[in-house]
């Protein structure tokens, strides 16, 4: 039908550019229906013309013709098409999107925000646009905002989105975005925001996958707030839900929600999760060439993830280290900051590997109250605690120095020496140096060993 409908309207008279984006629609079906010679037929003649026209020419057009070279996943052209498009018509929504669609693919994060970010600039000044394609924008700049730890970008993200009434219409493009902005508020360290996104984004799940993955979600931030129980019913409510659908073959928000309800009920709900795990390897993906998510490298990193949490909750320690460091590898390699962060803490608590704390370091650089570092500081227990002045002054007192003698060595004074340990007793439980040298001794922590870490 739309092939019809676009070889009728090519022959209607009207603007050359309603002419010539007609004939690319048709084109474009032609590809859909299988019928490649026409498709490149059509597209050519179409390329042509867009040529001849130069920046006097409708804009529009041309980008079909970039989409084409896209959905063909020609990724070189379609990034060349939409350049030479854009020295025509500077500032092109359509076609600084599909740039960053494109960076995207070649894994250049950054970059794809960057373009998503200008795209949503440029409809802002239009005053007029179609509602669907910002809000496509807006959730594809907070996939990367997250990612990437970019705070800025992630608060400009967070008013775009505020700007826009979000129709019935538009539920998928608002559950995606809020499921978004629940992580970015996490990364800036604000409970309540994440708290807000989390609810707002189960009540506008436009399906069950999307209902399964709020849900999940929801019960992170419930568990961060301290509400065990609350979150138990809300990882139940997930399970319950996943269990209700048919499954065959799996879009890919369905695999979403498997392995996202694996990863996060390893340690409450182990049978559970291996069971969705299992599942999630058992389907086959439907094919769609206009999911930016297809064959993604992304997909195989969060299975590992949910894998190795799965085989940690189980007790099967040489897995679950071989699925994180898989995991870890592909999230450094693709600058994904605040997942590389997040597994990296996962596998400090196995392994307590002191290279491990890098990653969550690039995070706490560019985010200090992520609830990722708040998590790292508490899985070393009492030494989590204490600020790296304060650990400098514990190796002191496990060399068995006096408050005189550290002060010196620190360049501090004997009464701000006093005020740390006072802290450390607070951290370890305890009321005298004989009692912390032992606890420490128990625990294999040395002068040494601090020294090291600091």
């Amino acid at each position: 039908m739309w092939y019809a409908a676009a070889s009728n309207a090519a022959r209607y008279e009207g603007s050359p550019g309603d002419r010539l984006t007609a004939l690319a629609l048709r084109a474009l079906a032609a590809r859909r229906l299988g019928k490649a010679p026409e498709a490149d037929r059509l597209m050519s003649d179409v390329y042509a013309a867009v040529i001849a026209a130069g920046s006097a020419g409708d804009p529009h057009p041309a980008y079909l013709c970039a989409l084409d070279a896209w959905e063909e996943r020609d990724f070189d052209r379609a990034e060349r098409l939409a350049r030479a498009n854009l020295r025509r018509h500077p500032g092109d929504a359509a076609n600084l999107s599909l740039l960053g669609w494109v960076a995207v693919k070649k894994e250049r994060y950054r970059e794809a925000g960057t373009y998503f970010m200008r795209a949503l600039a440029r409809l802002r000044a239009l005053g007029e646009f179609e509602l669907r394609s910002y809000a496509r924008f807006v959730h594809a700049a907070s996939v990367v905002a997250c990612e990437t730890a970019d705070v800025p970008m992630g608060r400009k993200v967070r008013r775009a989105f505020e700007a826009l009434a979000w129709p019935q219409s538009l539920r998928v493009e608002r559950f995606n975005t809020l499921t978004n902005l629940r992580l970015l508020a996490l990364i800036e360290g604000n409970l309540e925001a994440a708290w807000l996104a989390a609810r707002d984004a189960v009540s506008c799940a436009p399906n069950n996958a999307y209902a399964a993955i709020g849900e999940t979600n929801a019960a992170v931030v419930t568990r961060l707030c301290g509400d065990e129980y609350t979150a138990a019913l809300q990882m139940a409510r997930a399970w319950e839900i996943l269990r209700k659908v048919r499954w065959s073959e799996s879009d890919a928000e369905e695999r979403v929600a498997l392995t996202n309800f694996a990863c996060e009920a390893a340690r409450t709900m182990p049978v559970e999760a291996r069971k969705a795990l299992v599942l999630y390897v058992s389907l086959s993906g439907k094919a769609n060439r206009a999911n930016s998510l297809e064959k993604d490298r992304r997909i195989a990193a969060s299975e590992s993830w949910a894998a190795g949490r799965v085989a940690a909750a189980m007790g099967e320690r040489e897995a679950s280290v071989l699925h994180y460091g898989r995991a870890l590898a592909v999230w450094q390699e693709l600058g994904f900051t605040t997942r590389a962060a997040a597994v990296a803490l996962d596998l400090y608590r196995i392994t307590r590997r002191s290279a491990l704390k890098a990653p969550i370091a690039a995070l706490t650089a560019l985010a200090p109250n992520a609830w990722v570092t708040r998590s790292a500081r508490t899985s070393d227990g009492p030494l989590g605690l204490l600020r790296p002045a304060q650990r400098k002054v514990l190796a002191g007192i496990l060399r068995g120095d006096s408050a005189k003698v550290i002060a010196a060595d620190l360049d501090r004074s004997p009464y701000t020496v006093v005020n740390h340990t006072r802290r450390i007793f607070a951290a370890f439980g305890v009321r005298r140096r004989a009692d912390l040298r032992a606890l420490c001794l128990k625990n294999g922590i040395t002068s040494e060993s601090l020294l090291a870490d600091s």
